[in-house]
């Protein structure tokens, strides 16, 4: 399991979170909308970096 650091934020429509890896590899990253005022929220985008 990754673990979230304290720096992540979420402002308005945008959010960010800062994970630290234990190991190189490949992970899976689930995006869940928990409150919209939309019906359906269409999509979202998942950028990774090192």
């Amino acid at each position: 399991k990754l673990a979230e650091e304290p720096d992540s934020w979420e402002k308005g429509h945008f959010a960010a979170a800062h994970v630290i890896p234990k190991a190189t590899g490949s992970y899976f990253i689930i995006v869940s909308v928990e409150e919209s005022p939309e019906e359906r929220t269409h999509w979202a985008l998942v950028y990774g970096f090192r």
